[in-house]
């Protein structure tokens, strides 16, 4: 569909189409995408995007925008992008079954944005699977997106630097009300994003050499991934459980990103990943509950330049509820010049949860078991007394989440 306007597409079966199964090209606006069944598609599950290629002063065949030290340095590059990137606008894609799609595109995901200006398009109750990149995807764009209840598992299959759910140069424009408002992502379960990487040797840490050490699974992938300037976000309620890398990521020149009330279970390496670089500004952290029993896994890797003032970035990072099944205290990762000398020491094995707390996080957060009803098989509705409770935190319910039956 191109230049469409009020239409809709509901109950249908897409099955083994060679490309994308729904793509909405250019502009358009309020498309309700409703009930459908796709599998099996050559590319994308439902695509939302366009190409204007040239504006990505170091990449002019991409269709990328402008990388995040261009889009805050040169304002007239900026202005020039935002205009010439097309307006798609009050979309509804909904309760749609999602699954097996990328057969031939890898860089295909269940539902993906790119290129566009998007205002207030919601992905709501959406079960997304088996995809060989992201469960939901917004790439070089702007705009709200509000991606909620969606139940996404068994994600980014057969590719690497990844996430369930993955915002990359997606930024907000202060200029425009409309464009200045930011993606929230809510009320979402996001289990088992993999992440394959297909090098010669392992690349990053979580990973296991297949096919002659030339194959990386699980690699390189996290549930939510904001790579490049996250801006004005809000990320709450969610349930993140065994995603490679982490729960979530935050990079560089990130800005007003809110982390609250989300439950992160088990992740391999560590259940936070943040690499602060750029011009990042105003990250916070409340009320979310950690749990992870691998016995090499960490609470938070740290990534930051040793310059850089930790706490004009990190503005909150407390009130959380975190535990080790092994009972071990909460550890920190992160190569010198990051967590370790971050933390005031110089071998990273000793960058101790004191020492994290003595710069101002963590300090009204608790170290104690959740009390989840059923770890093993992924309920993590809390019993009734769960230290979280005591903390604020909202019970998430998870009956809400994922398809809605007649």
């Amino acid at each position: 569909m191109e230049y469409a306007a009020d239409c809709a597409l509901e109950n249908n079966h897409f099955l083994v189409v060679g490309g994308d199964a729904i793509r909405l090209q250019n502009r358009n606006a309020r498309i309700a995408i409703t009930g459908n069944h796709i599998e099996q598609a050559g590319a994308y599950g439902v695509f939302v995007g366009a190409y204007q290629r040239g504006y990505d002063l170091y990449d002019t065949f991409s269709g990328d925008l402008p990388r995040p030290p261009v889009w805050h340095r040169d304002l007239s590059v900026r202005e020039v992008a935002v205009k010439a990137w097309p307006e798609s606008r009050e979309h509804l894609i909904h309760n749609n079954h999602i699954h097996h799609v990328g057969v031939y595109e890898k860089h295909a995901a269940g539902v993906s944005f790119f290129g566009v200006r998007a205002v207030d398009v919601t992905v709501s109750h959406n079960l997304i699977h088996h995809t060989p990149r992201f469960g939901i995807g917004m790439m070089s764009g702007l705009g709200r997106i509000i991606i909620e209840y969606n139940d996404l598992h068994n994600l980014s299959l057969e590719t690497a630097d990844t996430g369930a759910i993955t915002a990359n140069r997606w930024y907000t424009y202060d200029k425009d009300p409309e464009l200045a408002r930011g993606n929230i992502i809510r009320f979402n379960r996001i289990y088992d994003c993999v992440g394959s990487g297909a090098y010669g040797q392992r690349q990053v840490p979580g990973s296991t050499g297949k096919y002659g050490d030339r194959i990386w699974v699980p690699y390189y992938s996290w549930a939510i991934y904001f790579d490049n300037a996250p801006m004005d976000v809000r990320v709450y309620g969610n349930i993140c459980a065994r995603n490679t890398l982490g729960g979530i990521m935050i990079s560089h020149y990130c800005k007003n990103v809110t982390v609250e009330n989300n439950i992160f279970v088990d992740s391999d390496e560590s259940q936070v990943y943040l690499a602060l670089r750029g011009q990042v500004r105003n990250v916070r952290f409340a009320r979310n509950i950690f749990y992870y029993s691998h016995p090499n896994a960490n609470y938070v890797r740290l990534n930051t330049p040793s310059t850089l003032d930790l706490t004009s970035v990190l503005a909150e990072f407390d009130n959380n509820l975190i535990y080790h099944a092994g009972g071990t205290t909460p550890t920190f990762h992160g190569g010198l010049g990051e967590a370790a000398r971050r933390l005031g020491v110089t071998d990273p094995a000793r960058a101790t949860f004191d020492k994290w707390r003595k710069l101002g996080y963590d300090d009204g957060s608790t170290v104690a078991d959740p009390k989840f009803l059923d770890v093993k098989n992924d309920n993590y509705a809390l019993q009734p007394d769960s230290p979280a409770l005591r903390l604020g935190f909202e019970p998430i319910d998870m009956q809400r989440i994922g398809l809605l039956r007649d």
